[in-house]
């Protein structure tokens, strides 16, 4: 009801902008998004050398290691840029553009606990 009663009160050259304000904003959100992926997607493409690597991690009380026929890595866990979680994976990023992945399907349940804290 007092939603109802705002947008009586609000004149038609006030609804203009505010739909205006808002396609605009959708817009932008939209076009992050699409250049986010298109970003990762090249990033991707253009590294043929880690495509279906088979990558080993081992993790730690305060680091991880990471293994593979190209490269070894150990991370401390207070060099960890930020985490971020799907439904499949887990993105442990050690700066804006570089990370590594973790796939949630090959993970124990005390692990996902482990990077979630991580998290925090």
């Amino acid at each position: 009801l007092i939603i109802i009663g705002i947008f009586l009160t609000v004149s038609y050259k006030d609804y203009i902008f505010i739909i205006g304000v808002s396609i605009g904003v959708l817009v932008g959100v939209i076009g992050t998004i699409i250049r986010i992926n298109n970003t990762i997607k090249k990033l991707w493409e253009s590294n043929k050398i880690i495509q279906n690597a088979e990558v080993e991690y081992t993790f730690y009380d305060d680091h991880f290691e990471q293994k593979s026929k190209i490269s070894n890595s150990k991370i401390d866990y207070d060099k960890i840029y930020k985490i971020v979680e799907t439904k499949t994976n887990f993105y442990i990023f050690i700066s804006t553009n570089q990370g590594y992945i973790i796939n949630k399907e090959n993970c124990k349940e005390k692990l996902i606990e482990l990077i979630r804290n991580l998290k925090k």
